[in-house]
């Protein structure tokens, strides 16, 4: 993917350029069908389809007590994206000045750095310049103004209620990860980095991956049937997310002092045991199979996590 960070490379494009923008946390079935729209009618106008959106959640800036837990992180956004058919993307920084834009500021800009911009597509909500003050009625208005047409893609339903991210985030922290798929339109998922652990799994018999998640938003405390992405290959799997009760008072490492109030994602593949410390990972949360809770002896948790293995491979 071509990926820039300031409207004035994406100026340098010697073809017509059609717009989508947005935040897209998640990259929802709502946000797919604004990539698919763009690309389609690029292609068909002999345009080049970008996507625009910010490095971080403007709230993060503004009022950070305020924004949303995200779904995706950057990168784990940018290579979602992608999956869906995205070759062109401007990821730029949101700072204090651009925040402080008027809206017919912001658009101004944009076309006086992407001459060849020829249409924009965007959601029913998006908005725009300082306080979010302008909405797509004046987008519209000031595409005509500037020459580019202005496209509003209408929102995805799902159950009666409109696709969001808020509405995904929701339903993921409580567990409803069969809620969250059907409105993401694939499996919920979570990117990480896999690190050295505790050595728990390992002493039970059934080692695991501890990842250090990259994600804000996290699935409720349980045990999932789960698949995972390893250098580009798909592993089955269990895994277990939340505080570990079992071992909140066992004996830890001493770089490991916090480790009673962490949130922790362990991840069992049934094929791949070694070599995973420093690998990038990403865990697709299939089915929940059960809530943590805890065990009077490591014994007895591990006759259930061999339970809950033998669960997961029926399932799959």
């Amino acid at each position: 993917m071509k990926i820039y960070e300031s409207l004035s490379d994406l100026g340098r494009e010697k073809k017509g350029v059609r717009l989508a923008a947005g935040f897209f946390d998640g990259v929802h079935r709502g946000h797919q069908a604004i990539v698919r729209r763009v690309i389609r009618k690029a292609l068909r106008r002999g345009e080049k389809p970008w996507i625009m959106t910010f490095d971080i959640h403007p709230l993060k800036l503004l009022q950070p007590q305020a924004a949303p837990p995200l779904l995706t992180s950057t990168a784990h956004r940018i290579r979602l994206l992608e999956s869906y058919g995205v070759q062109n993307c401007v990821i730029l920084p949101f700072t204090r000045a651009i925040a402080e834009l008027e809206p017919e500021t912001f658009i101004l800009r944009l076309v006086q750095a992407v001459r060849n911009l020829r249409g924009m597509v965007v959601g029913r909500n998006w908005t725009f310049g300082k306080n979010g003050a302008g909405g797509t009625g004046l987008l519209k208005k000031l595409g005509a103004r500037h020459g580019f047409d202005v496209e509003i893609v209408r929102p995805v339903r799902w159950q009666g209620g409109i696709i969001s991210s808020t509405r995904i985030r929701r339903a993921v922290s409580a567990g409803r990860i069969a809620e969250a798929a059907a409105m993401l339109g694939r499996a919920f998922s979570v990117a990480g980095t896999v690190v050295s652990g505790r050595g728990i799994g390992r002493r039970l018999g059934i080692p695991t991956a501890n990842v250090a998640l990259h994600n804000e938003v996290a699935p409720a405390d349980g045990v999932y049937a789960v698949r995972a992405a390893v250098d580009g290959r798909l592993y089955n799997g269990v895994a277990n997310i939340g505080i570990r009760p079992t071992f909140l008072h066992a004996p830890r490492l001493s770089h490991d002092k916090d480790a009673k109030q962490q949130t922790v994602l362990e991840v069992h593949l049934f094929d791949m045991c070694a070599g995973l410390v420093g690998k990038d990972i990403e865990v697709f949360f299939i089915r929940r199979l059960r809530a943590e809770r805890r065990f009077p002896a490591p014994e007895a948790l591990q006759r259930q996590i061999a339970r809950d293995i033998m669960t997961a491979k029926k399932y799959f």
